[in-house]
């Protein structure tokens, strides 16, 4: 995993996680490539040495026997830190704890709905092409949803004046707390509340009245330059037991379909608006000088940068030069943009289980469908040999078993195809027109 530009090795030793600078002081290998031995210290690939979960050289297999003079050398530590657990997830504190730091800002931030046994939770992990700042921009950014994700999770139908209020005391070092008095869906759900608990978690709250309490919840985890982590949980407490029920019994993977839709519905124009972004500041812009927000819609983008100005030196933990320069190195296609193999699927339990379950029974009826061909053509064969022959088994059935496995498989290699990557066309850019003559008609543009 990366955080903050810096590669870690995450390792579980029996009883807790841990996490470690992903290199052997030896000789650099990565020790993520090594492996866990049986007396829970993780050990280097190259040479066998291992570390306990403090990062101290337990085992150094080249030393004299009964020697610890190099292992109790400092610089034979692994380099180790603090990791803390919580509501399944894990935050590493990529620095040692200073005295002056208040109790509470050692705690990770946490939500207490996921704590509540009423709340039923969808989840979903992803590796994003564009920067922790933009990430947590686009989720303050409520104005967006009834465009930019029109059909998905919203329509435009709902776009309007939005007037976003940051209250008293405003901005400070742990973050900002916001009101949308209207809320979403120009307000047949109620007042929508939004909290900022720095330095990248960000959370919607509404109470409806028709519906229940519904939580938007965003962890954005700065990766390297013009890359970032996302950790996104929804929790909903229904009024009804239904909606419950069919949440908590849905599949994980079918869940991360619709919300890997949702992200793909601006991953292409956040990733080219950042890099135009990082140029404008590199030449010397300001972020105000470079984007025009003059109404209330941009309140809680403008506090988020006001707090970066205020509280990290005026920007991400890297200099727009380096992001420029991450960018720079190369221009993805749209389709590297839309990968979802390498970005959620293949780090993702639910949905690589099910990209190989879908892989598994295409390749069953793929034989399936041909065994039934070669039955079929036999059949065939033998009726122009001898046209009153009897046949054990009917053409037409077998022609059928034929069709439908084709069809069958089609399907398959389409929901396989939505595992690897995203469509190409979101859906806000299908027009829909109907014609009273041939029904519903979409096409794309």
């Amino acid at each position: 995993m990366m955080l903050l530009d810096e590669q870690l090795c995450l390792w579980y030793d029996g009883s807790k996680w841990n996490a470690f600078a992903d290199r052997c002081p030896h000789r650099l290998a990565p020790l993520s490539e090594g492996r866990v031995t049986e007396e829970g210290n993780i050990e280097c690939p190259y040479h066998g040495w291992a570390f306990s979960r403090s990062g101290t050289c337990e085992v150094l297999p080249q030393e004299s026997v009964g020697s610890d003079a190099a292992r109790s050398k400092p610089r034979a530590c692994a380099t180790a830190y603090e990791v803390q657990e919580k509501q399944g997830m894990l935050f590493v504190r990529m620095e040692t704890p200073a005295a002056s730091f208040p109790a509470h800002a050692l705690e990770p931030p946490t939500i207490p709905e996921l704590d509540d046994p009423r709340f039923v939770c969808i989840d979903i992990a992803r590796d994003l092409p564009y920067d922790y700042v933009s990430l947590l921009e686009n989720v303050l950014d409520v104005s967006h949803v009834p465009f930019t994700h029109h059909l998905t999770v919203s329509n435009r139908a709902n776009g309007g004046p939005v007037e976003l209020e940051v209250l008293s005391p405003g901005v400070q070092s742990s973050g900002f707390n916001g009101n949308w008095a209207e809320g979403p869906r120009k307000g047949k759900l109620g007042p929508q509340a939004t909290k900022f608990v720095a330095p990248s978690l960000m959370y919607h709250s509404l109470e409806a009245a028709s519906l229940g309490t519904t939580l938007t919840v965003v962890y954005a985890t700065p990766a390297s330059p013009g890359k970032s982590r996302l950790l996104a949980r929804f929790p909903f407490r229904f009024n009804a037991g239904l909606p419950k029920f069919i949440i908590g019994n849905t599949p994980r993977w079918f869940q991360h379909q619709g919300q890997n839709g949702v992200l793909e519905d601006d991953v292409v124009f956040l990733a080219v608006g950042e890099k135009t972004l990082a140029a404008a500041e590199a030449s010397g812009q300001t972020f105000a000088q470079a984007c025009y927000m003059p109404l209330r819609q941009d309140a809680y983008v403008l506090a988020f940068r006001q707090w970066l100005s205020r509280f990290t030196d005026g920007g991400a933990p890297w200099a727009p030069g380096k992001l420029l320069a991450a960018h720079a190195a190369a221009t993805p296609t749209r389709d590297m943009l839309l990968d979802r193999y390498l970005s959620h699927t293949k780090d993702c339990i639910a949905c690589s289980g099910a990209l190989k379950n879908v892989r598994s029974i295409s390749t069953v009826v793929a034989a399936i469908g041909a065994v039934a061909a070669l039955a079929l053509t036999a059949c065939l064969t033998a009726r122009m040999v001898s046209p009153i022959a009897a046949l054990p088994v009917s053409p037409l059935a077998l022609l059928a078993i034929v069709a439908g496995t084709i069809a069958a498989w089609l399907r398959l290699k389409a929901m396989e195809k939505g595992f690897l990557v995203g469509p190409s066309t979101p859906k806000r850019n299908l027009i829909v027109s109907k014609n009273a003559n041939r029904g519903t008609k979409i096409r794309l543009v």
